[in-house]
């Protein structure tokens, strides 16, 4: 089954958008923060990343280019 990872600190929006992500046969991470983003992409890389710009410890950009360097 692939899998998504939604980063945004917006509780109630990651909550509406993974719920709408795993209707479409997805397994749904969230993350608050790049630094929990980051744990959750140690546990299992996804198939989707889907970021917030502005989180409270950084941009989502740093994560994406951090995600580019993974092997998938």
């Amino acid at each position: 089954m692939p899998h998504a990872l939604l980063v945004d600190d917006d509780s109630d929006a990651a909550e509406t958008m993974a719920m709408l992500i795993a209707n479409e046969g997805f397994t749904v991470a969230t993350a608050g923060t790049l630094r929990d983003a980051r744990r959750q992409m140690a546990l299992q890389e996804p198939d989707l990343l889907l970021l917030d710009l502005m989180l409270p410890d950084g941009s989502g950009m740093d994560l994406f280019r951090e995600a580019k360097a993974l092997t998938n």
